[in-house]
């Protein structure tokens, strides 16, 4: 499965490792550096989930299925958030 970002949404990591993400209505949220991380491997990845999971249980030494539900969990939060939707 694949994510896009939605239009308009703007987003940055802090020097300390958080993930600052912003939609359209200014509507700001804050996310922990784990979140940063799951984001991050989400753009390496052009927002294929599984991609994602692969490249962050590399990095980390985790089991991938393990690391593929952290990375769910954080895309099923910001889909309700409206930032991201299911992509082609």
């Amino acid at each position: 499965m694949r994510i896009v970002v939605n239009p308009g949404v703007r987003e940055n990591i802090t020097v300390d490792g958080f993930l600052v993400l912003a939609s359209p209505g200014a509507v700001q949220s804050t996310y922990p550096p784990e979140a940063a991380a799951v984001w991050i491997s989400l753009r390496q990845a052009e927002g294929d989930i599984t991609v994602a999971a692969g490249i962050l249980a590399l990095d980390l030494g985790f089991d991938t299925s393990d690391v593929s539900f952290i990375v769910r969990k954080w895309v099923a939060g910001w889909k309700n958030a409206g930032l991201v939707t299911d992509g082609a």
